[in-house]
C-alpha cells in the first residue's frame, strides 16, 4: 500500500532536517537575522519599539567607556531578539584613521545544532552615517 501524501511530506521533512545542509541553513538564518537586528535603527521596527540600535551620531569620541556601552547594547539586542545565540562576545575596535565615529565589530557566539555547540562569527564595520557593513 502506498503512503498517503501527508505521510510522504512528513517523511521528507524528517530527512531534510537531519541533513548536513540543515546546519548551513540555520547558520545563514542566524547571520541574516543578527545583521538585520543590528542594522535596524531604534524605534523604526514595526514589531517592537525597543528593537534595533540607537544612532551613534551623538558620541563625541570612541573612548573605552563608549566602546563598552556599544558592546553591551549589541549583546542586549542579540539576547532579546536572537534567542538561538548563546555566550555572545563583542569586540569593538575604533577606526582612528578618520575623524568620524567609525569602528570594527567582531561578534562571536555559539548556537546549538543537534545537541552540539557551533561557533558563529560576524565581522562588521560601522560607519558614521549609521551604515553597517558585513565583512564575512
Amino acid at each position: 500500500m502506498q503512503p498517503r501524501l501527508l505521510e510522504r511530506i512528513q517523511q521528507r521533512r524528517k530527512c531534510t532536517i537531519q541533513s548536513t545542509n540543515a546546519k548551513k541553513i540555520l547558520y545563514r538564518s542566524i547571520m541574516y537575522n543578527s545583521f538585520n537586528i543590528l542594522s535596524t535603527r531604534k524605534k523604526s521596527a514595526i514589531i517592537r519599539d525597543d528593537m534595533g540600535m540607537p544612532e551613534f551620531h551623538d558620541l563625541d569620541a570612541l573612548t573605552d567607556d563608549t566602546l563598552y556601552y556599544v558592546a553591551r547594547l549589541i549583546i542586549t539586542q542579540l539576547q532579546l531578539f536572537e534567542k538561538r545565540l548563546q555566550n555572545i562576545r563583542v569586540n569593538c575596535l575604533p577606526d582612528h584613521s578618520t575623524n568620524e565615529i567609525s569602528m570594527s565589530l567582531s561578534i562571536k557566539a555559539e548556537f546549538i545544532f543537534q545537541d552540539e555547540f557551533h561557533l558563529i562569527k560576524l565581522e562588521l564595520d560601522y560607519f558614521n552615517d549609521g551604515k553597517l557593513v558585513l565583512r564575512t
